[in-house]
């Protein structure tokens, strides 16, 4: 199995080429955003597309769980209620669980991407990667990426759930 982190740019290009390998694609875009337009054609390998829409916030390891950090723009709100911004939730990792099972053992690449390929699709990457090989390293060892933690735990802690 190949695990690709994209950027939204890279996965709709991806699309449109024709691809010997069969692969799905998870699309995760700002709450904000529309979701890409990936041209689907029996040539270029793509088999589904998980729809997800959340926003590149973290919750700050040590700091209450109430507290939301969004990265790129360095701020920080005092609650969740106040923020204008969507953080993963259960069911978005519950049904990322999902879809990764499904498809896991029919396709040959999972395709992870979100706006920049940096932070949110590399920490449902990398839990990805933990929970079905055990090894997440491809990911964490690469200087490229900036795993999203919240994500990354969200994911990962759905993961734990399905094997107890």
């Amino acid at each position: 199995m190949n695990f690709v982190v994209m950027s939204r740019r890279d996965a709709v290009q991806y699309s449109y080429v024709a691809h010997m390998e069969s692969s799905v694609i998870i699309s995760i875009c700002d709450s904000y955003s529309l979701f890409p337009k990936f041209k689907r054609m029996k040539s270029n390998g793509i088999k589904a597309v998980l729809n997800l829409s959340f926003d590149d916030v973290q919750l700050p390891s040590g700091a209450s769980e109430r507290y939301i950090w969004k990265k790129d723009e360095g701020l920080l709100f005092d609650t969740l209620d106040n923020s204008p911004y969507v953080v993963i939730s259960e069911e978005d990792a519950k049904n990322i669980v999902s879809f990764v099972k499904k498809w896991y053992n029919k396709v040959d690449t999972i395709i992870v991407h979100c706006n920049a390929g940096i932070s949110r699709s590399s920490g449902v990457c990398a839990a990805i990667m933990k929970g079905m090989t055990g090894d997440d390293s491809q990911i964490f060892d690469n200087p490229k990426y900036v795993p999203n933690t919240t994500c990354y735990k969200a994911v990962l802690e759905e993961f734990m759930k399905e094997k107890e």
